[in-house]
Parts: C-alpha cells; sequence; structure tokens
C-alpha cells in the first residue's frame, strides 16, 4: 500500500532530501524513497552484503591472480559501460516515477474527493487517518532506509537491480491503492442506498404515526359516545329501579291483601266444616234413633239390642252414575295435569342446578301428553275437560305455606326437590285411586291409562330421590354459584314468585 504524507493546501507529496551527487539526482531519489514500500530494507541490506562478498572475492583474484590484470581491467570497463547503462535505466526510473508520483496525486485528488463523498462514513475514515500516521511514520523511516540505500548504490552498481524491484513494488502498490480507493467508493455508494432506505423507513413511520394518531382521536370520540350511553343507561336504570320498587311495593300490600282474603276464607271453611260436623253429627242421632224405632230380627228370632249392632261408616252419598263419576274423576285428573304443567314449568325456570332442570323439563313433557290422553279418553266417553276447582293448586298452596319463603338459590332449589316429590306422589295416589274405581266399575280402558300414569310417576319420583340427600349435604359444605341479591337490591323476593 502507498503511504502518502499531506503537506499543503495543493495536496502534493514531499520526501525526503537525501544525499547525493546532483541536483537531479536528489530529486530523483527523494521521489523513489516516498513511493518505496515496506520490506525494502532488507533486501538492501542484502544487496550491500552481496556486493561486500564480491569485493572480498574481487580482493582475492588480484592476489592470486596478477597476471589477469589487463582482463580485469577490460572487465572493468565493461563495469563501467554497464554502469552507464545502469544510469541511463535510473533515469529512465526517475522518469516513471515522476509519472508515478504524478499518478500518485491525481489518486490523492480522487481520494481527497472520495474523503468528500463518504462524510458519513467517520469510521473507515478514522482508520484510514490512523493509517495515514503509520504511513507518515513509516515514510519517515524509509528516508532514512532510503539514504543508506543511496549511499550504497553509489558505491555498487547492483542498487540497480534493488531499484528496479523497488519499481515493481511501487506499481503493486499504486494497484493496491486504486483497487482500495474502489472498495471505499463502493462502500460509499452502500453507505447511500442504506441512507436512502432508512429515510424512506421514516416516511413510513411518520404516515403510520398519523394514521394512529386519527384512530386514537376517533376512539377518543367513540368513548365519549360511550359515556353518555352509559350515563343515559344509569339514569334509564335508575327511574326502572324505582318503578321496580313501586311495584313491588304495591306486590307486598296485594300479597297482605290476599294473605286476609285467605285468613277470611280459612276461617270460613272451619265454620262450614264445623256445620257439617253438625250436621253429620245430627244424621247419625236420626238414623241411630230410626233403627230405635224399627228394630232388626236376631237369628233367634228376638229384636237386637242397640249394643249388638254393628259399628259402621256412615257418608252421604251423590246422587249420580258411575259413569258420571268417573267422568268428574278424570276431569279433576286432567286440571291436576294442566295446573302441574304450569307449575313444573315455572320451577325449571328458577332452578339452579342443571341436573334437576333437565328432570323438570322432561317430567313436564310426560305431563303435557299425560293431560292430552286425559282430554282424549273424556272425548271418547262423550264430554269434554271442563277444568277443574282449582283442588290441586289450592293443596299445593296449603302445602308451601308451611315452609320458609327462600332466603337464597339454595333454598329455593332444595324446596323446589321437596316440591316436586311431593307433587309426584299425590299424582301417584291420585292414579292409584282412579285406576281401582275404573276397575271396580268394568272399564278396562281407562283402568290401564291410570296404571300407565300411575308407573310413569312413581318412575319420576325416583329419579328425584336420590337428588334430595345430596342437594341437602351440598348446602351445608358451601354455596353451589354466587349469593343470590337480598331482598330489597334489585331482585323480587322468592315469596313473590309464581308456584
Amino acid at each position: 500500500m502507498v503511504r502518502i504524507r499531506k503537506t499543503g493546501g495543493d495536496g502534493a507529496s514531499e520526501a525526503g532530501k537525501p544525499d547525493g551527487p546532483t541536483r537531479e539526482e536528489k530529486t530523483s531519489g527523494s521521489r523513489v524513497r516516498a513511493a518505496s514500500a515496506r520490506g525494502t530494507t532488507g533486501t538492501r541490506r542484502a544487496a550491500a552484503g552481496g556486493a561486500g562478498t564480491a569485493t572480498e572475492a574481487a580482493g582475492r583474484q588480484l592476489e592470486s591472480a596478477g597476471e589477469n590484470l589487463r582482463e580485469t581491467g577490460e572487465e572493468l570497463r565493461q563495469s563501467e559501460r554497464a554502469l552507464e547503462e545502469a544510469r541511463r535505466r535510473w533515469e529512465a526510473l526517475k522518469g516513471a516515477a515522476e509519472e508515478a508520483q504524478r499518478q500518485l496525486q491525481a489518486v490523492q485528488a480522487q481520494a481527497a474527493q472520495a474523503r468528500t463523498e463518504c462524510a458519513e462514513l467517520r469510521g473507515p475514515l478514522d482508520q484510514a487517518r490512523r493509517e495515514l500516521g503509520e504511513a507518515r511514520e513509516e515514510a519517515g523511516r524509509i528516508r532514512a532506509q532510503s539514504q543508506e540505500a543511496l549511499e550504497a548504490f553509489r558505491q555498487t552498481g547492483q542498487f540497480l537491480a534493488s531499484a528496479r524491484q523497488d519499481s515493481d513494488t511501487v506499481w503493486q502498490q499504486f494497484h493496491e491503492t486504486r483497487t482500495e480507493w474502489q472498495a471505499i467508493r463502493a462502500q460509499s455508494e452502500e453507505a447511500r442506498r442504506h441512507l436512502g432506505e432508512a429515510r424512506e423507513a421514516v416516511q413510513d413511520a411518520e404516515r403510520t404515526l398519523a394514521t394512529a394518531r386519527e384512530q386514537s382521536l376517533q376512539a377518543r370520540q367513540d368513548l365519549e359516545q360511550a359515556n353518555q350511553n352509559l350515563e343515559e343507561s344509569r339514569r334509564q336504570c335508575h327511574d326502572a329501579q324505582e318503578e321496580f320498587f313501586g311495584i313491588r311495593d304495591e306486590v307486598e300490600a296485594a300479597t297482605q291483601e290476599l294473605k286476609e282474603v285467605r285468613d277470611r276464607l280459612e276461617e270460613a271453611r272451619r265454620t262450614a266444616k264445623e256445620a257439617r260436623q253438625s250436621l253429620d253429627q245430627a244424621r247419625h242421632e236420626a238414623e241411630l234413633g230410626r233403627r230405635e224405632l224399627e228394630p232388626a230380627p236376631t237369628a233367634e228370632g228376638t229384636p237386637a239390642s242397640p249394643e249388638q249392632a254393628e259399628p259402621g261408616v256412615y257418608a252421604v252419598a251423590r246422587n249420580e252414575s258411575p259413569h258420571d263419576r268417573l267422568t268428574r274423576y278424570l276431569n279433576d285428573a286432567w286440571a291436576v295435569e294442566q295446573s302441574l304443567a304450569k307449575t313444573l314449568h315455572h320451577m325449571a325456570e328458577e332452578v339452579i342446578d342443571p341436573t334437576l332442570r333437565g328432570l323438570l323439563e322432561g317430567h313436564r313433557e310426560v305431563t303435557q301428553r299425560q293431560q292430552q290422553d286425559l282430554e282424549a279418553r273424556l272425548r271418547a266417553l262423550g264430554t269434554t275437560p271442563s277444568g277443574g276447582k282449582g283442588f290441586f293448586a289450592n293443596l299445593l298452596g296449603r302445602i308451601w305455606e308451611g315452609l320458609h319463603a327462600p332466603k337464597d338459590d339454595l333454598d329455593r332449589l332444595l324446596q323446589d326437590l321437596l316440591k316436586g316429590y311431593a307433587t309426584q306422589h299425590f299424582e301417584v295416589a291420585m292414579y292409584e285411586a282412579l285406576q281401582a274405581y275404573a276397575r271396580s266399575i268394568n272399564d278396562t280402558e281407562t283402568a290401564e291409562l291410570a296404571a300407565r300414569h300411575l308407573r310413569e310417576e312413581q318412575e319420576a319420583a325416583a329419579q328425584l330421590w336420590p337428588l334430595i340427600a345430596p342437594t341437602a349435604a351440598q348446602i351445608a359444605v358451601g354455596p353451589l354459584t354466587q349469593p343470590a341479591p337480598h331482598a330489597g337490591e334489585g331482585a323480587p323476593e322468592a315469596a313473590d314468585r309464581p308456584q
């Protein structure tokens, strides 16, 4: 690599000034020393050593062969001619060195332009500066070595070969310098390309940021709209809550009135029951008086005493045919199934256990089918369902009134199980009685219908029975779901729900 030291504003290089016989040789030697490379010192020392060896050999030849003096003189003249030839070659080499110096100056100018173009590549330039400093130090060392080489050249002509080698090295280093300059230029172009890509990336980032800002502004507007909608919903919820509290107060007042009506109705029922018992007692006493007036004969032909008469159950029988009574029983069963279907629907809606909900929904479908079967049987007997007197609803209402109102979903779940199980057994007893009465009047079709419904009710009761104990035990362990809201906190009380 050629080492160049910058000496002035014009970018020209300057070498050391060794001693020489002429000014022209001084100038030529300085240019050669400025362009020489590393490693020439060893070559020159080897050349000097070779020259010493040749001199010693020549002395020995002069001492041993004095008679060959004239031949030696001829050889000396030949050496002078060779020296003259070497001087001419040196002049040519000097011209080549000057041309190389001009080319180096041109390269230096191109390097300066490259430094201007590669101002952003500070790292490689700093490295080049460090190498330039090392080149200057190396140039100083080369100056000293060139002075020694010039002195050796004056003493022997063998320095010409070393100079030729130095010239070849200069040309090689010149080509290496040019290659490195081309590499630096390529790196500069690559850096420019990267800079353009970086600028495009920055522009893309700015566009993305602008889009993000627009989206953020839109999201902020949507949030403000959502807050307004939330405030409106809160006002509506507050109004609905106040309306609910008003309705709940009205329901509580109606419930209280209904309870008072039920109490009065219960009092009337108790009065009617007492009157019926008094009437039955009077009828019984009248029957006893009639029997006392008309004694029946015994086996021995003597009248039996009132103490010997067999005890019996006295009841008032309605004057209707067995067909009409059967029709009435079927109509009562149809009314029970109709009421039970509604009850099962409400129980399935309010229950929280999925297993129990599935059982209740399944039995509601069975209940609807049983209602349809009873209706078909009534039409086959020449009548249509007319509905009941609310006996089943009144009976269940009286049973459920004995229980405390459920305080949460756990109490409601257990009470729904108890209600379902009790309802199934009521239906079991109802269809057992219907089956027995139908068989007693030889109505086989009605008896088979009642028997089929009886088996279905027994199966439903068997499905509910295994759930009662585990559910009660689970309630004791811990809640199955989240706590239900307390009464007065936005949810209607359990007692106000349809049964």
